[in-house]
């Protein structure tokens, strides 16, 4: 499927159910995201994640068990390229977003997430209540060789009732976008060590 097509599949989803699942990037980048992001957790660049809002941080393990890594702002010198590959196409998706909504956006700011073997992220939103200015939240799995039963998850549940909406594996290629808003969401326990790049764009 060609750029184009995807960014009309993207903004014809949102716009009908509010989320969207596919394949966003090409291979060549998501092995480039993989190294990367291994080699920053090898080498010990990863934090622990914490609940809350800003000014009432807390890393709660019962909660969540995830690591984190934000990204590269693309104006540093020199610019990790891998990371500022990522900047550039989500510039595309910006746009697809401005053009299918009448909002305008910050740039994308997000994260690698590494999810150490049996961590998980009970239920939650990016964005509960309106308490931050997350619109858009927007999940690729780059992990390769992830086989049935191995866990890790991603599970949105409906905004209308809270049911079970989907369960999507963390699968090599797979982008998950939803509204912030909108789902409530968890990550299952992992049983390998699971990783993603995981981010937001903000309304201005």
């Amino acid at each position: 499927m060609k750029l184009d097509e995807i960014n009309i599949s993207i903004g014809e989803s949102l716009r009908n159910k509010s989320w969207w699942m596919g394949n966003l990037f090409p291979k060549t980048l998501l092995r480039q995201l993989n190294t990367d992001a291994r080699m920053l957790s090898k080498t010990q660049q990863f934090t622990k994640a914490a609940t809350g809002a800003s000014h009432a941080k807390l890393i709660d393990t019962k909660i969540r068990g995830d690591q984190t890594y934000w990204l590269s702002e693309p104006s540093l010198e020199p610019p990790n390229l891998t990371q500022l590959q990522i900047f550039i196409a989500m510039l595309s998706l910006k746009d697809t977003f401005e053009n299918y909504f009448p909002i305008l956006l910050n740039n994308f700011e997000g994260h690698y997430s590494h999810y150490p073997a049996g961590t998980f992220y009970k239920k939650h939103m990016d964005n509960s209540r309106h308490t931050n200015n997350r619109v858009f939240s927007v999940i690729t799995y780059f992990n390769q060789n992830w086989h049935e039963g191995d866990g890790g998850e991603l599970v949105l549940y409906s905004p209308d009732d809270g049911q079970l909406l989907i369960e999507i594996k963390p699968l090599f290629g797979i982008t998950v976008i939803f509204f912030s808003a909108d789902f409530p969401h968890e990550v299952k326990a992992t049983i390998p060590d699971r990783y993603s790049l995981t981010g937001w764009f903000t309304h201005k």
